[in-house]
C-alpha cells in the first residue's frame, strides 16, 4: 500500500467535483491527496455505452479545461471519462485508488473537553457543545481500507492518515436503489444497462420510468430487443426525461412497439417471470392491461394480428402477461399477473452512501437525508470536514444538484481552507475578494 501518513487535505471521491477540488487546491499551492475506492469517474462508467449527458459540455467541464466533443454536441459517457482522466493527467493530481474511507477520529491525545464538538439543533443549525475555537487546527485521523485486490501479503489491513481538512465528494450514486423483492439478485436481473448487443432478440422487462429506463427501452428496441416497461406512475413525466427522448418513447408506446404497463409495482422475480400488482388511483389493487390505451381503443396486439404483423415483423409477441394460478406457483395466490422475459432491468435510480456520513458522525437532515452543511462554506457539523457536489443533496428523488451547479462548492471550500490556514475568521472570509477560480464561474454562470 502506498503510504500517505499525513497530508493537509484529503478529498474523498475522484469524480468531476473531486478532481476540480484538487485542481483548486493545487493552484493554491496546497498539499492534498484524492482518494477513491475505485477508478476516476467510476460511477459514470455505470452509464450505458454511448449515453449522452443532459448538460452541455461547457457546464460539465471542470477546472477551466474545455470539453471538446466529437460532434460539438453533448458529451458521451466515453468522452467524459476520457476527459476526466485527461484533467487528472494534465494537472498531475495525486490520486490514490483502491482505498475506502471506513473511519474518522480526532488526532492527538487531548481530553474530549478540549476538542471541538458540534451537533444540530431543532432548527438545523450547528450548535457548540464544548471547546469550540474557530481558528484552531483540528487534525483528523482517517482509517482507509484497501480493496482486497490492492492488498499485498504482509501489508496492514488498514492505513491511518492524518489530515487537517477532509472534503467529501463521493457523489450520490453509491449503489442502485434496490427494490427489496425476492429474486432481485438472479443472474438475469440487472440494475445497469449493459452492452446493447446482449439484448439482441431478447425479451426484456424494464422497471422504471425516468431517464435511464426510457433510454434503455429505446436503445434495446432499436437493437432488436422486445421491450416492456413496468412503471408505478400513471404516465411518463416529460420533466423527468431528456427532452429528445420523450417524443421518441411516447411514439413507440403509442404505436405498440414498446409495451407500457402503468401503475404497477413488481412483487417478486422467479426464473423468467416477474410478478407484479397493479394499483388504481386510490392505491387499491386493480386488474387490467396497458394503460396507455383508452377504453375502446384497438389494442396493438389485435391491430398487428389483423395486419399480419407484429413487433419487429417476426410474428412474435412481446413479454407475455398472464394471470397466475396457485397450481403454477405457490406464491401466486396473492399475485395478480406476471411478465415473462429473458432479462429484467430494474432501472429505478441510485442512492448515496448515507452510512458513510452516519459512521463519520455527520448529521443527516430531512426526508432526503442530506448531510447537514453550511451553505456559505460547505462545512458539515464537524469542523474542517466539508461536503461537495451531488453528495450535498442526499437521496434526490427529483434531481436538483448536478455537476453543472456544483462548481460553486469548489470555490466556497477552497476559500474557506485558504482563510483558515491564514488564520482569518469566518467574518473576514465573507469579505474576501474571491479565489482564482472566480472568473471561471462568472464565465459560465448557472441558470
Amino acid at each position: 500500500m502506498r503510504s500517505l501518513s499525513k497530508v493537509e487535505t484529503i478529498i474523498i471521491g475522484a469524480g468531476p467535483i473531486g478532481l476540480e477540488m484538487g485542481v483548486a487546491l493545487k493552484n493554491q499551492g496546497r498539499e492534498f491527496a484524492i482518494i477513491d475506492e475505485h477508478q476516476v469517474g467510476h460511477t459514470i462508467s455505470w452509464y450505458a455505452p454511448g449515453t449522452h449527458f443532459f448538460s452541455s459540455p461547457e457546464r460539465i467541464s471542470i477546472a477551466g479545461v474545455p470539453l471538446i466533443t466529437r460532434d460539438q454536441g453533448k458529451a458521451t459517457r466515453e468522452e467524459y471519462l476520457d476527459y476526466l482522466m485527461g484533467v487528472a493527467w494534465q494537472f498531475d493530481l495525486p490520486i490514490y485508488t483502491g482505498l475506502r474511507l471506513v473511519g474518522l477520529s480526532r488526532a492527538g491525545n487531548l481530553p474530549d473537553s478540549q476538542h471541538e464538538r458540534e451537533s444540530i439543533d431543532a432548527d438545523d443549525r450547528p450548535i457548540q457543545v464544548s471547546g469550540h475555537k474557530p481558528n484552531s487546527d483540528f487534525q483528523w485521523c482517517l482509517s482507509l481500507r484497501p480493496n482486497a485486490a490492492c492488498t499485498k501479503e504482509g501489508e496492514p489491513a488498514e492505513e491511518v492518515v492524518r489530515c487537517n481538512y477532509l472534503i467529501l465528494a463521493p457523489g450520490d450514486m453509491h449503489a442502485p436503489r434496490f427494490l427489496g423483492i425476492p429474486g432481485e439478485n438472479q443472474k438475469n436481473v440487472s440494475h445497469y444497462l449493459k452492452e446493447l448487443r446482449n439484448y439482441f432478440r431478447q425479451e426484456v422487462v424494464i422497471v422504471g420510468g425516468r431517464n435511464s429506463a426510457v433510454e434503455a427501452a429505446i436503445r434495446i428496441y432499436r437493437m432488436g430487443g422486445k421491450v416492456s416497461i413496468l412503471y408505478r406512475g400513471e404516465s411518463l413525466d416529460a420533466t423527468s426525461i431528456k427532452y429528445w427522448l420523450y417524443p421518441e418513447i411516447t411514439s413507440l408506446i403509442k404505436n405498440g412497439l414498446i409495451r407500457f404497463i402503468n401503475q404497477s409495482e413488481p412483487v417478486s422475480i422467479s426464473g423468467n417471470r416477474l410478478f407484479y400488482r397493479r394499483k388504481g388511483k386510490n392505491g387499491q389493487d386493480r386488474k387490467g392491461d396497458e394503460s396507455n390505451y383508452k377504453e375502446g381503443d384497438e389494442r396493438p396486439e389485435s391491430r398487428r394480428s389483423s395486419q399480419g404483423e407484429s413487433n419487429n415483423g417476426k410474428g412474435e409477441e412481446r413479454a407475455k402477461t398472464t394471470r397466475s394460478s396457485p397450481e403454477e406457483n405457490a406464491d401466486a395466490q396473492s399475485l395478480e399477473e406476471f411478465l415473462e422475459a429473458d432479462q429484467f432491468l430494474l432501472l429505478t435510480g441510485y442512492v448515496p452512501n448515507s452510512s458513510l456520513y452516519e459512521n463519520l458522525g455527520i448529521n443527516l437532515v430531512g426526508d432526503h437525508r442530506k448531510p447537514w452543511h453550511n451553505e456559505e462554506t460547505m462545512e458539515t457539523n464537524l469542523r474542517n470536514v466539508f461536503v461537495a457536489g451531488t453528495a450535498t443533496a442526499g437521496r434526490q428523488q427529483r434531481h436538483t444538484v448536478f455537476i453543472e451547479n456544483s462548481h460553486e462548492h469548489v470555490r466556497r471550500i477552497s476559500e474557506t481552507i485558504a482563510h483558515r490556514s491564514a488564520g482569518k475568521s469566518v467574518e473576514q472570509q465573507g469579505n474576501s475578494a474571491g479565489s482564482d477560480l472566480q472568473g471561471l464561474y462568472e464565465e459560465h454562470p448557472e441558470s
